[in-house]
């Protein structure tokens, strides 16, 4: 069993992840469906995100959840888009419906993680994006790709700031 020190953290090529095939694709699916139970409206009302911003969130966290299950340390190795992050931590700031999504995928106790500090090597960050659309890829073929937040974009983490919060990010300037 690998441990999380013998993870690579700094490839450019996305990781492979062992035995995640159709079984794979199926819990992606099962928790997708178990994700329709779960009401993220007051989401909706705290970071002004769109019903398309709450599905693509809740299929990102289906998809976390099924790596989680079957190879777990490597989901971490999954990187949210902008906007699917800005949803994710507004719902990890409702710790009681975030603690009741996790237990109903994962069963009693289970949670999936969040890494709070953000890879910095841009070469990194595209790879485990890229990981996530090969998989985005390969469970929602009739979906959408995500609109938003794939990287790129200079001023992100002001728009970041701006969806999570509805204000401006202060910055020690504008004191």
């Amino acid at each position: 069993a690998a441990t999380m020190s013998a993870l690579p953290t700094r490839q450019a090529e996305p990781p492979r992840l062992a035995g995640f095939g159709a079984a794979g694709i199926d819990r992606i699916h099962r928790y997708t469906n178990m994700l329709r139970l779960v009401c993220l409206e007051r989401l909706k009302e705290h970071g002004k995100f769109s019903d398309e911003d709450i599905q693509d969130y809740k299929r990102f966290l289906a998809i976390r959840a099924s790596v989680a299950e079957s190879v777990n340390p490597e989901a971490m190795l999954l990187s949210p888009t902008d906007d699917m992050d800005a949803v994710w931590h507004a719902h990890l700031l409702d710790t009681r419906s975030y603690k009741t999504t996790c237990e109903l995928l994962l069963g009693k106790n289970g949670f999936i993680h969040h890494d709070p500090y953000p890879v910095k090597d841009p070469a990194v960050r595209s790879a485990r994006r890229a990981l996530l659309m090969a998989i985005w890829k390969s469970a929602f073929p009739d979906a959408a790709k995500p609109k938003n937040g794939w990287g790129g974009d200079p001023n992100a983490a002001q728009h970041y700031i701006e969806r999570l919060t509805g204000r401006k990010r202060r910055r020690p300037t504008d004191a």
